[in-house]
């Protein structure tokens, strides 16, 4: 099936590979605040599947001044994209990549949780959008011949599938302190991280992530949660970052809050699918993201 990837130049986006054609789309190529654009390519190219990876991207600080915009822009992205599918015609199959924000800060929550409490504080713009994307797929399933997949996938990390760094750095937590401890190992200096290394997150290298996106095409299923169910502390993860970019500064914690302390999600859905699924580790996964970054950033 001829599919057509949006946000083509993102993390998710510029590393999806199927075995059907793809048509990759960046929003220099259609601006998704602007439908007719997106209907035209559809008629135009005759993609029978959309893979849609864009949206505004935001760090949690920057999010954290920005919740309106950042609502509204997500939300009228999806609304367009969705919109353009149908009044193309031609598109059969959708996937929007929701994520794990679209939960509440409860432990190991599944699938059937989505709209159960409130999401996060910190994140409540992007929690929002998240709920009625999968909403908006609902109805469209329900009224249109039009399959939706919607994945709520964890905290994403991994090199890109080019060598432009663009908005890289506002992918979560790994990238932002991969880029934290290279700098000050450069200019000599410490590094002070926020919390006390307690909290606890799960990630997903985006090689595995796209590996079962592509196995999941194949399956009648509205939604699953895409984790690898192996929650690490701060602590830990920084202590990989440390080791593999040989830092010799010391470490400080600020010993403030560090959010929702234990934040991760139920992966039993997604074992019973790909039983034998088999995940990259963390300590691989950030040794070639941190070989990819050094490259580009000593590139540029």
């Amino acid at each position: 099936m001829k599919t057509l990837v949006l946000g083509s130049n993102g993390l998710i986006g510029s590393n999806i590979k199927l075995e059907d054609e793809i048509v990759y789309c960046t929003k220099q190529e259609v601006d998704l605040l602007q439908p007719h654009d997106l209907i035209d390519l559809l008629k135009s190219s005759k993609c029978e599947r959309v893979i849609n990876c864009a949206g505004d991207q935001k760090s949690l600080t920057s999010m954290g001044k920005k919740h309106y915009s950042h609502f509204v822009n997500n939300m009228m992205m999806n609304i367009n994209t969705l919109n353009a599918c149908v009044k193309s015609e031609v598109v059969k199959e959708i996937v929007i990549i929701s994520s794990i924000n679209a939960l509440s800060d409860s432990e190991n929550l599944d699938e059937s949780k989505i709209f159960n409490g409130q999401p996060s504080d910190g994140l409540y713009s992007d929690g929002y959008v998240k709920r009625m994307l999968h909403l908006m797929n609902r109805a469209l399933r329900d009224e249109y011949d039009i399959k939706c997949f919607t994945p709520l996938v964890t905290n994403v990390y991994g090199q890109k599938g080019n060598d432009v760094l663009g908005n890289w750095l506002n992918n979560g937590i790994i990238p932002f302190l991969i880029d934290k401890f290279i700098s000050a190992k450069l200019k000599h200096e410490d590094v002070t991280v926020e919390g006390d290394g307690s909290a606890i997150r799960d990630f997903i290298f985006v090689k595995d992530l796209n590996k079962l996106i592509g196995k999941c095409l194949d399956l009648n299923i509205d939604n699953v949660i895409i984790t690898p169910g192996n929650p690490v502390t701060i602590l830990d993860l920084v202590s990989l970052i440390v080791e593999e970019i040989n830092f010799k500064g010391k470490v400080h914690w600020t010993n403030k809050k560090f959010g929702n302390n234990n934040k991760y999600y139920n992966n039993d859905l997604l074992t019973s699918l790909f039983p034998n699924f088999e995940f990259t580790p963390l300590s691989k996964g950030i040794k070639e993201t941190i070989e990819w970054y050094t490259k580009v950033r000593n590139n540029g």
